[in-house]
């Protein structure tokens, strides 16, 4: 029963030296690219878990928090430069549907006042519905203006997250360049065995 044990647990100690040994699975000169907040290799994205691999050891470094904090950047970037647009072109049609109806009510309330009291009665029925939609106009103005500043956040948002992306996998590459010699235990191309990195 002793030896059961102690086989099991070597083979979980095996194991767990197997999950390190995916971080060296690319060999020296691997070319990582960037496709959206997704590393890439040969133009194909990595899953989520290879690519957390790749990124807890740069170097001796986990460029994992950096990454998530850039990627998060970029994708807020993303939705103000999409939703600031909508926004905006939504405030810009309400503003002109209140414009328009300011005109026509002017035209028809002065001429209807204007008929019946005369032209001091016109400007007041005139002056009462410019009054009364004003607050209307501005509020699409206003509506308008934020989709605006949404858009102009977004943009720079969206292109700081994905500067700094890009600096992180050119960051990646160089240091991919010096990796050093590793000598782990795991999936092999022959099966599972020990692996020599250079």
């Amino acid at each position: 029963m002793k030896k059961f044990f102690v086989i099991l647990i070597s083979l979980l100690c095996l194991s767990a030296m197997g999950a390190k040994a995916q971080v060296a699975a690319f060999p020296q000169g691997t070319e990582f690219g960037r496709k959206g907040t997704h590393l890439t290799v040969d133009g194909v994205k990595l899953d989520n878990e290879t690519q957390f691999l790749v990124l807890s050891d740069v170097g001796g470094e986990d460029l994992n928090p950096q990454w998530k904090r850039y990627s998060h950047l970029r994708n807020t970037g993303l939705g103000l430069t999409i939703g600031g647009p909508v926004v905006a072109v939504f405030g810009a049609g309400y503003t002109m549907v209140y414009l328009l109806a300011e005109v026509f009510g002017v035209a028809i309330g002065a001429a209807a006042a204007g008929a019946v009291g005369g032209e001091d009665s016109a400007q007041d029925a005139a002056d009462n519905v410019s009054d009364q939609i004003e607050p209307y106009i501005n509020a699409g103005l206003i509506i308008t203006g934020v989709g605006i500043g949404a858009t102009v956040t977004g943009i720079v948002l969206l292109s700081t997250g994905a500067h700094k992306l890009k600096k992180t996998v050119n960051y990646i590459n160089e240091k991919g360049e010096s990796r050093n010699l590793t000598f782990d235990f795991g999936a092999a191309p022959s099966g599972v065995g020990f692996t020599l990195t250079f």
